[in-house]
Order: structure tokens, then sequence, then C-alpha cells
């Protein structure tokens, strides 16, 4: 999974009883008020409450809320949810007055920032633990950070500073607190088939395994210098020492930390409580800053959580004007589809559970792994021809098998011109089509019709790559937007079921907790199915669309796709000499 300069949750719902909303927040969520709230305002119930504490608490040593409120989504459910209010999935929105550009809205001091750093700090033995631990096997902050959370939560719940924001929290062991695939049984993944995805939640589940075995034997029940083992189960009591308690912090850690520029990898209460900015924001953007639509993602990475040196603290600043009641949201980063599912538990831009608006294609990258021939074969030929295809594709610097991320927007950019370096060499190596050994000899003319050629058989290696990408999948894109509808009428059932049984005040108790936990399973799993169809279908559509931009005004030629230029551009033109041939050198 690809790294981030950023990246917080979406995902916020926290106990059980909120599974309402967690079973709707794979839909485009609507504010709940449009003319919003008083600034610093948090929603009622129980997550409100905990972090209505934490900012009063900490109020004088600097925490604000300025120009928003904390409020609540209603999801697709809005129409026939009845009776009293649950917790909802939380964001953040401009309050009355509206937001400005520029503007500091939310602000935490560094030393209440959840980090490796603030922790040890404020904990000297946890501190010297960790500078231990750094010192016999390298910098790790992903661990160092997950461990300063088990400290936080399991070893000094009542004396941490971030005692209420952790309690705002999906709970550790609560399997419906986190949708990120880490907590997935079999049955939910098996509807990953077809998604490279699949491959990498399985890594993961067996990741966080591994890194409890090692937070186990290198921590929990080490002998380690200077600290005896009462010690150790102080910093780390048995609870601490879980699977359970591990996959709470590797969850906490993947869905909310930030890479703050300067700092490194932390977890800024308040701000991780922003949701993903979808396109239709991120257009706002584009227009605020006076940019054409499909402005560059990477524009916007730098600009989430920074530390700002001269107050000591975290900031998140305002990157537009917003209206009163408008949700305020940030870029994660470059994240696709997969990558949100996996460790955030949400697909973006899904709407209504069905498909993308006026059919929308998704931009966001679909993996693909690129062998070192259009086809492997089993015999000896075509294996002498896929080991020397291998051996080119190392010497220019590919790994064999290459995972790619493509996409019908990668037109133009760096990274199609990858794609189309490792389609050509491919091609190249394929005796039957091999290239003129003599091209340095042939005339201009000559040379470019020979180009030419080898930008279709480039195409074509590219074509059948994603052709058998597509066939993969085992259901349809027909069938998959069938199975999405039977889903959102299952969380519906779901939903009314679950609230039904909440609220009858008569019968067994035993009897009626049993039957709210199977509709709470119900709800899991039907939410689960739903998010990996939801994904299925949108790596469908941006694998045809990049399919058909390679296949049709591209002409079937990889160079011509790579440089988003038209074939017809192309001959006339020649590669070689054809505009900004600088930023070509992959080619």
């Amino acid at each position: 999974m690809r790294t981030s300069s950023s990246r917080p949750s979406s995902r916020h719902a926290a106990r059980v009883s909120a599974l309402v909303a967690i079973a709707l927040c794979a839909f485009t969520p609507i504010a709940v008020s449009a003319a919003g709230a008083p600034s610093g305002s948090t929603p009622r119930g129980a997550v409100g409450d905990a972090l209505r504490s934490w900012i009063d608490a900490n109020g004088d040593a600097g925490v604000e809320l300025e120009g928003v409120y904390l409020g609540e989504h209603d999801g697709v459910a809005a129409a026939y949810r009845a009776g009293g209010a649950t917790r909802r999935d939380v964001g953040v929105f401009a309050a009355s007055g509206g937001l400005d550009a520029g503007e500091a809205y939310v602000s935490v001091p560094w030393s209440l920032v959840l980090s490796a750093e603030t922790v040890g700090a404020r904990r000297p033995a946890l501190g010297a633990l960790l500078t231990q631990l750094r010192a016999e096997y390298g910098a790790d902050e992903k661990s160092a950070l997950m461990l300063a959370l088990l400290h936080e939560r399991f070893a000094s719940p009542e004396d941490s500073p971030w005692r209420d924001y952790l309690a705002a929290l999906p709970a550790p062991g609560d399997d419906d607190g986190f949708d990120a695939t880490t907590r997935w049984s079999p049955a939910s993944l098996r509807e990953l088939r077809g998604s490279l995805a699949l491959d990498d939640a399985i890594a993961d589940q067996a990741r966080v395994r591994a890194v409890h075995k090692g937070f186990t034997a290198r921590v929990f029940e080490a002998n380690h210098a200077g600290a005896t083992k009462k010690t150790v189960q102080r910093l780390f009591p048995p609870r601490a020492a879980t699977l359970a308690a591990t996959e709470w912090a590797w969850s906490v850690v993947h869905s909310r930390a930030s890479r703050v520029p300067g700092k490194g990898l932390a977890i800024v209460p308040l701000a991780d409580m922003i949701n993903d900015a979808d396109a239709v924001e991120l257009e706002a953007r584009a227009r605020a800053r006076g940019k054409e639509k499909g402005v560059s993602e990477t524009d916007f990475e730098k600009d989430f959580v920074v530390y700002d040196a001269t107050h000591d603290r975290a900031a998140v600043y305002a990157k537009r004007d917003y209206r009163a009641g408008e949700e305020v949201t940030e870029r994660y980063g470059d994240w696709s589809d997969a990558d949100t599912l996996l460790s955030a538990g949400y697909v973006r831009g899904v709407r209504d559970g069905v498909s993308e608006a006026d059919g929308e294609v998704s931009v966001s990258c679909v993996a693909v792994s690129l062998g070192a021939s259009p086809e492997l074969s089993p015999e000896p030929e075509r294996a002498r021809e896929d080991a020397r295809a291998a051996d080119a594709l190392k010497d220019h610097g590919f790994e064999v098998p290459w995972r790619a991320c493509l996409s019908p927007a990668m037109r133009g950019s760096r990274d199609a011109k990858r794609v189309a370096k490792w389609a050509s060499i491919v091609a190249e190596n394929n005796p039957e089509e091999d290239a003129n050994a003599t091209t340095a000899a042939l005339s201009g003319e000559e040379k470019d019709a020979e180009r030419r050629a080898g930008g279709a058989r480039g195409g074509g290696v590219l074509l059948r790559a994603l052709d058998r990408r597509l066939a993969l999948y085992p259901t349809s894109l027909e069938h998959d937007e069938d199975a999405l509808r039977m889903y959102r009428e299952q969380l519906e059932r779901a939903v009314l079921r679950t609230r039904e049984l909440e609220e009858a005040e008569e019968g067994d108790e035993n009897e009626k907790d049993e039957k709210v936990a199977e509709a709470r399973r119900s709800l899991v799993v039907a939410r689960r199915a739903a998010l990996a169809t939801a994904l299925r279908a949108r790596e469908k559509r941006a694998l045809a669309a990049t399919r058909a931009s390679l296949a049709g005004d591209a002409g079937g030629d990889i160079f011509a796709w790579a440089d988003a230029a038209s074939p017809t551009r192309f001959r006339n033109s020649g590669h070689e000499n054809s505009e900004n041939s600088d930023s070509k050198d992959e080619l």
C-alpha cells in the first residue's frame, strides 16, 4: 500500500450503538444543518460528549475549533429512520458565521498531539523503553506510535491527557467500530475477489499478527536492560498485550494518523475528525484558486495538518471559503479506492450505494500486477522469452512482476510514461514482433514508422494485461450494481430491526441482547459486502475507461496514450521532437 503525506480518518463511529450510522456511511452523507451551528460546538451523544470534555479540559492550553463545529451526518437511511437519535458519523462543518480561506480552523498545542515523542516526554519510563527499542531494532514510527497508544489507553486510562479523546474512538475489541479490512472475516474478504485489494487485505491481517508477535517478544515479555518485568507490565498491563489491543492500535494509527511535515507520524485530535475530500470538493478548490477542472491532487497533499512553529501547535487551515453548514474536508493524499478501504474502511465517492452520479468514472488508480510478458506459457521457448523480458525489465529498474496503478486520468503523466516504458520493453523482447535491429540505420521517416509500430505492439501488451485483469473479477458490473441494491435493502432491514430490538421495553433481557447482537452482526456483514462490491464496481469502471482511452483516441498506440496525444499528432510531429520532450525521459 502506498504511504500518504497525511492519513487521518473519515470513519468516526464509536460503539455498536452507532452501527446504524456505520452501516450507512458507505453512501454519500449530507450535512445535518444548512444553517450551521455555533463555532466549537459538538453533537449530542457519547462521542460528542467525550470530545466536548476533551476540548473544555484543554481550552486554556490552546485547543480550538475556530469557525467550525463538529456535526453529524444523515445517510441515505434518513427517510426511513424513526424514533430517537442515534450516534452518526462525525464530520467538521463551517459554523453559522461561515469559514474564510486561510483561517486556522483546528488548532492543537503540540504537547497535546498524540505521538511517540509527546507521550514519551510525559512518561519517562515509556520514553526510555522506546529509545532502547529504537537503538536495538531501528526507527519504526508506526510501531512506536502504536505502543504509545496502547500505554495511554490501557496503562494510564485515568490520568492520560487524551482520556476523553480516546473515549470518543471505537473501543478495543469492538468489531463494529472499524471497517478497515484488518478486522474482516474470511467470508467478507471473499467479496473482494478479483481485486488486488484482497491480496493486500490478507497480507495486512498477517502483518498485524506479525506485529503483535514482535511486540510480545520484544516488549511485553522481553527482559529489558534497566526495566524489570513489573515495570514493563505497568507500562503495558495484560489487557494491553492482547492481539485485540494490537489490532485496535493498528486500526487507529492507519485510519487517523497524519504525517506532519517536520514532525513525523502523529494523531492530531479533532483534525482526525475531518473527512476526506471528494471530487466535488477538489473542483471547488480548483475554482477558488482559478485553476481548471482536473487539477493535480498533489497540490493539496502538503496542505493538510501542518506544524506552526511560531505557536508550537498543529494546525489545519481552510483552503477556500465555506458557507455556514457546509462540510469542511481535506484531501488525505494520493490514496486509491483500495487504499481507503484497506486503511480506513470506506470507498470514496460512492453515492446511494449503487453507482457514481451521472456515470462518473473514478479517477482513482487501480492496482494491476504486470508480468514479464503479455501471456505466460509453459512452453520452453516462451519461458525463455519471459526470462529475457524479465531481465530487460530489471535492467531498467522494474520489479518482476511489477505492480502499477492505472487510471483513466493518468495519461500524459510520468506514471503513464513509466507504464509505456514497461509495455515497450515487453514488446521488444517478443521475437515474433521484435523491433528492427537496424533502427539506427533507418531514415527519419522509417524511424517514425518503426516507432509507431513499437507503439502499437506496446499498446497491445497493455490491452491484453487490462483484459486479463478485468477477467479476474467473478462478477459483471451489472451484477455488482444489482448486488449493491440488495445489500442496501439488507442494511435497511437490519437498521430497522436493530432499532426495534433496542427500543423494546418488554421481554427477557438476555434473549433481547442476543437478538440485538445478531442484528448488529447482520449490519456489519451487509456493510462490508457493500463496500467490497462498490470497490469492485469502481475498479471495473476505471480499468474499462483506461482500456477505452488506449484503444480509442490513442488508437492503441502506447506512446500516444502515454503522451495524451492522438495518433495523428504523433505521426505528424514525431515522438522525439514533439513539444515538452524534456518530460518524456521515461520513453
